[in-house]
């Protein structure tokens, strides 16, 4: 399998503090945002719920870096920025990547795959998704939303939850989306856990 292009999906938060416990201005909230998130991070791992074999081995995996190894190249990339953005005095992109699938046959875009067909070709692409999302301190996630992408497209798939866990310096993000994927199998619906690493 070829991993033939690289784009950068790409999620605006909007920071709406309303409902968030951490006390402070504006301006303390912008500093605290920075030295807790700003940064990238390195890719750490990627599973899934079910075992999938998507390198056509006939060995199925949790462990998607198996099946796919280019996953290694992928990273988060937080950046916090004093521009307003909604009702907040500040605002911070979130950016990730994750490898997409394409399917042609006979050198057309496949349509309606279901079942595995051995004339499909595989290649990977990332499709660029933006969204909103608020911090939600209690829990430790980032809320995200858009009018424009959902949990349960094929291609362009919007987080279906990201949290962060551990101190500042060892910041381990996470990053859960539901997938359909095909493999050995023909479709198979999944969900991929994938965590990130605070460089």
């Amino acid at each position: 399998m070829v991993l033939n292009k690289y784009a950068y999906l790409t999620v605006f938060l909007l920071l709406g503090f309303s409902g968030c416990e951490k006390d402070g201005s504006q301006s303390e909230q912008y500093e605290l945002l920075k030295r807790e998130f700003q940064g990238k991070y390195a890719w750490i791992s990627s599973t899934s719920s079910s075992p999938v074999d998507l390198n056509m081995d006939d060995i199925p995996s949790t462990d998607l870096f198996d099946e796919l190894s280019q996953l290694n190249e992928l990273e988060v990339e937080i950046k916090v920025s004093p521009k307003p953005r909604g009702n907040a005095d500040f605002s911070a992109t979130f950016a990730t990547s994750w490898p997409d699938q394409s399917l042609t046959r006979n050198g057309s875009k496949a349509e309606g795959v279901t079942t595995f067909d051995p004339a499909v070709s595989v290649t990977y692409q990332i499709l660029p998704i933006d969204g909103i999302c608020d911090v939600d301190w209690n829990s430790n996630h980032f809320m995200i939303s858009s009018d424009k992408y959902t949990t349960s497209s094929r291609t362009s798939t919007l987080p279906e939850s990201v949290s962060y866990t551990g101190i500042t310096a060892d910041r381990i993000i996470t990053v859960i989306s539901k997938k359909t994927l095909y493999t050995s199998k023909g479709m198979v619906a999944t969900r991929v856990t994938s965590t990130f690493k605070r460089l």
